[in-house]
């Protein structure tokens, strides 16, 4: 426990003279808890972890680490925000604990920069999707061509409705004279190139309509390439 980067704890319980845990003693710490306690001890071991934290009883995790004490359920928190922190404000943790005997061994991890990552993906993917969905043009995404997701312009434009596309091939849908140019399209996407085509697409009525078509790779949030857009 003590090489871990992660910050762990031991808490035992201190129990009233009914039985009824009413605090938590350290009785261990590793070097990154005693690091994170350092502001407000230099040495937790043997302290009360309510004298540290005392707001945590109302508005923490404690009682849910008594409860894993009483009844051996794992303490299972993520992303979790302190509501009152004395320290470390506004930061997210992903919490473990296990009961050991009478006592907990607790381990936290900050993930504050995964969830506001998260949270700064999910606002630019929503931003994607209003200027998708609003546009004119036909916006669509496909991988190994097939349709993953196209926008409801597709309506005013074909006449097909996108549930209608989504889960087909797009082979379906275009025209048989055109394959040389999409394959060629796709080999030069594949060196990193956006690229103009103009091809037949078929409406819902079988008539085809000529195209043109704008397409690049699309990349994902881990930064690999995950389809075309």
């Amino acid at each position: 426990m003590d090489a871990q980067l992660d910050p762990n704890i031991t808490l035992r319980a201190v129990r009233d003279a009914s039985g009824s845990i009413v605090d938590l003693e350290y009785v261990h710490a590793n070097a990154a808890a005693v690091a994170y306690t350092a502001p407000l001890a230099a040495d937790p071991i043997g302290l009360s972890f309510l004298g540290l934290f005392a707001d945590q009883l109302t508005t923490g995790p404690v009682t849910q680490y008594f409860h894993t004490i009483e009844t051996g359920e794992p303490t299972i928190l993520d992303d979790y925000v302190f509501p009152t922190a004395r320290h470390h404000e506004g930061h997210h943790y992903d919490i473990r604990g296990v009961k050991v005997g009478d006592a907990i061994s607790l381990t936290w991890r900050d993930v504050t920069e995964r969830s506001r990552a998260a949270l700064a993906l999910a606002a630019s993917e929503e931003q994607y999707r209003l200027l998708a969905e609003n546009s004119s043009d036909v916006v669509m995404r496909t991988r190994d061509n097939y349709v993953l997701w196209v926008s409801p312009s597709l309506t005013r434009m074909l006449g097909w409705t996108p549930d209608e596309w989504v889960g087909r091939s797009m082979s379906e849908f275009g025209h048989p004279d055109d394959l040389d140019t999409v394959v060629a399209a796709r080999e030069e996407m594949l060196s990193g190139t956006p690229v103009v085509m103009r091809i037949r697409i078929k409406d819902r009525t079988g008539i085809f309509h000529w195209a043109e078509v704008h397409s690049m790779l699309y990349i994902n949030a881990d930064g690999r390439i995950d389809g075309i857009q």
